[in-house]
C-alpha cells in the first residue's frame, strides 16, 4: 500500500470537497438557468400567438385566406429567428392557411379524434416548442350571455435559439 505524505493528504482533503461542491453548485445553476430560459421562451411564444389568434378570428369567420395569410406571414417574418411555421386550422381540423409549407404539417395539426384546444397548449419535443391556441368567435357584443365558440385553432412551431 502506498503511503501518502502529509502534504498530499491535506491537498486531497481540501480540494476534493471544494471540487465536489463546485460541481454540484454549477450543475444546479445550469439546470435552473435552462428552466428559466425555457419558461421565458414559452411566455414569449404566448405573447405572440394569443394576439395572433384574436386577429385571425375575422379572417377565419369570413373565410378570407389572404388576410389571414398576410397576418401570419408578417408575424413570421418579424420573428423569423424563432418561428419555424405558423398554421391556422378550421373547426374541422383542416388546414386553412400556413406561413411556411413543409412536409410535417401533421405535426402541427391535432391528432384525429381529439377535440379542439380550449386554452393555450404548449408541448415540447427535442428543440421545438409547439404552441396551440383556439380561435374563438364572439357570439355578439351586445348579448349578455356572449358565448365564445372555437371556430378553429392556430399552431406555432417555435424553435429555441442556439
Amino acid at each position: 500500500m502506498t503511503k501518502y505524505g502529509l502534504r498530499a493528504r491535506v491537498i486531497t482533503l481540501t480540494l476534493a470537497p471544494t471540487l465536489i461542491i463546485g460541481i454540484l453548485l454549477s450543475a444546479y445553476f445550469i439546470t435552473n438557468r435552462y428552466q428559466e430560459l425555457e419558461q421565458q421562451l414559452s411566455v414569449a411564444g404566448q405573447a405572440i400567438i394569443e394576439p395572433l389568434a384574436i386577429a385571425s378570428e375575422i379572417g377565419l369567420t369570413n373565410e378570407s385566406r389572404e388576410s389571414v395569410r398576410r397576418l401570419i406571414g408578417h408575424t413570421h417574418r418579424q420573428q423569423s429567428q424563432y418561428i419555424r411555421s405558423i398554421a391556422v386550422f378550421n373547426d374541422h381540423n383542416e388546414l386553412f392557411v400556413t406561413s411556411n409549407y413543409h412536409r410535417n404539417l401533421d405535426l402541427l395539426a391535432i391528432p384525429a379524434g381529439q377535440p379542439l384546444p380550449d386554452s393555450l397548449e404548449i408541448s415540447r419535443t427535442k428543440d421545438t416548442l409547439l404552441l396551440r391556441t383556439p380561435i374563438r368567435a364572439i357570439a355578439g357584443i351586445h348579448d349578455t350571455l356572449a358565448v365564445e365558440q372555437p371556430i378553429g385553432y392556430i399552431t406555432m412551431r417555435w424553435i429555441s435559439p442556439r
